[in-house]
């Protein structure tokens, strides 16, 4: 999976209306996870993604950077957004994205990811599993799979 790809996984579009869930369903926190890898360069993003009754969620993690040859890059993560349930999907409409350098804060130098991670935007992303404890999403950019456990 290329970076752009990752990104779009992120922050992608999706939709399929074959079942539908409850905004009960939804809220709470959930602890998530991404990885991926594509010559030489892996990306893994573990987050808190939090869905809040009067429609608002926030997300919270930590975002892995390692390419070939080069430092492992640590980020902090935080987006905010405004979130619906579609049928089979969760829409968001993304408000504020940060990312801020942890390993190397004092670089001038870091990838532009406020540049790949954009501060607005809308994302849908498909529900494959939605339980009590387990909740699995799907990428309609690239198919990747965003695995989620309740808190």
């Amino acid at each position: 999976m290329t970076v752009a790809a990752f990104v779009a996984t992120v922050f992608g579009t999706s939709s399929h209306a074959q079942q539908s869930y409850s905004d009960a369903q939804l809220h709470g926190n959930w602890n998530c996870k991404l990885s991926a890898e594509e010559n030489g360069t892996r990306i893994q993003l573990e987050y808190i993604a939090s869905y809040a009754r009067d429609g608002k969620s926030n997300n919270f993690g930590t975002l892995k950077l390692k390419a070939a040859n080069a430092p492992e890059m640590v980020y902090s993560t935080a987006s905010s957004a405004k979130w619906k349930l579609k049928g089979r999907s969760i829409e968001e409409t993304i408000e504020d994205t940060r990312i801020s350098s942890i390993s190397h804060p004092e670089s001038s130098k870091t990838p532009n990811l406020p540049g790949l991670f954009p501060k607005s935007g809308t994302k849908s992303s498909e529900i494959l599993e939605l339980s009590a404890s387990t909740m699995k999403l799907r990428s309609g950019t690239d198919g990747s799979v965003i695995a989620c456990s309740k808190r």
